[in-house]
């Protein structure tokens, strides 16, 4: 099987056991798979966890000095000398199920599919919240990869927690080029995939355990990252991927201008906003738990709509930068013609 699997890693000690199942799985049940691990630059003690467990195991160790993580994706493609590369993130667990599914994908797949990906079970103690909140409207009903859908089909987009790339398909369209450190690198990818006329397939067999924030705080600030990816690919590209999830981007002005002409007004978007929750969360009995999704659905939308606009900052002011060079770079030249 010519395939590299690469888990990139940074501060993750609390999930080195889930790394080191599921390098022993694929070592037990497909020994042909390379597996590929990327410090991204830790400052906790997971650094010298990946390199017991590179010796243990025999697989290949980087130890990055900054932490970018398109540059650390990219790194992976260029080590990798297989056909398909995998990624998996360190809170992502496999079992026998989807190593024999991913397996048989790999020798099927074919034409112009240039990456494949399955969905996400949510694990961890906040997981009936999670499912609450990704199931309801305002939660736009669930992304493909969280949703159970029982056959394969495209999509615009899968992240990289659990995602299988053409390495030559990939490198054809440059590989991971997002300008951000930290977010929006398999999103860019995805978009320019697709620009080329490739495809992107949804499997649902390849079911992966993902852990997802437990905390309110690390939750927003995780929703305001991925705004900021999604705000930078909307004006760099100058295209809307997803109108989904161009819902928060109008929620923010919808609320406020509601409040500026009416209180009740406002009151009544409010009550709208929380009746959603309560009637389209999957255990809407439990007063608790629908409060619950009620905040945190307001705290995404509201994180992730400033997240949207600080991107669509970024990309902008990278823009005018990038014209304003080229207008200094062009001006010497054009005023030696003009004279």
């Amino acid at each position: 099987m010519s395939l590299t699997i690469c888990t990139v890693v940074y501060n993750e000690e609390r999930n080195l056991s889930t790394i080191e199942h599921n390098i022993r799985l694929l070592r037990e049940t497909a020994p042909s798979v390379r597996f590929l691990l990327i410090d991204n630059a830790s400052t906790d003690q997971s650094p010298l966890a990946l390199r017991v467990l590179s010796a243990k195991y025999g697989i290949r160790h980087i130890q990055r000095a900054q932490n970018h993580l398109p540059q650390a994706r990219q790194q992976a493609l260029q080590l990798s000398l297989t056909k398909w590369v995998g990624f998996i993130d360190a809170d992502c667990r496999i079992d026998e199920d989807w190593v024999s599914n991913m397996g048989q994908r790999i020798l099927e797949v074919a034409g112009p599919v240039a990456a494949f990906g399955g969905p996400w079970q949510i694990t961890g103690e906040r997981s009936a919240l999670y499912q609450g909140l990704f199931s309801s409207f305002l939660g736009h009903f669930g992304n493909c990869y969280l949703r159970n859908q029982f056959q394969k089909s495209y999509v615009d987009h899968l992240p990289t927690a659990n995602v299988f790339y053409s390495l030559e398909h990939v490198l054809l369209v440059g590989g991971f080029s997002s300008p951000h450190p930290h977010v929006g690198e398999d999103l860019d990818l995805s978009y320019r995939l697709r620009r080329h006329g490739l495809k992107i397939e949804f499997n649902p067999k390849l079911k992966i355990q993902h852990q997802l924030p437990t905390s309110l705080r690390a939750w927003c600030a995780k929703m305001f990252l991925y705004g900021t990816a999604r705000g930078e690919v909307l004006l760099r590209y100058k295209k809307i991927n997803s109108y989904k999830s161009m819902v928060p981007l109008l929620f923010l002005p919808i609320f406020l201008l509601a409040g500026y002409f009416s209180t009740h007004l406002f009151l009544g978007v409010l009550a709208f906003y929380l009746l959603s929750c309560f009637f389209c969360s999957l255990n809407w009995r439990k007063l608790r738990l629908c409060l619950q999704i009620f905040l945190w659905m307001l705290a995404t939308h509201t994180f992730y709509g400033f997240g949207i606009y600080y991107g669509c900052k970024i990309s902008l002011q990278a823009s005018l930068k990038k014209r304003l060079a080229q207008w200094r770079h062009r001006g010497p030249a054009w005023e030696e013609k003009s004279t």
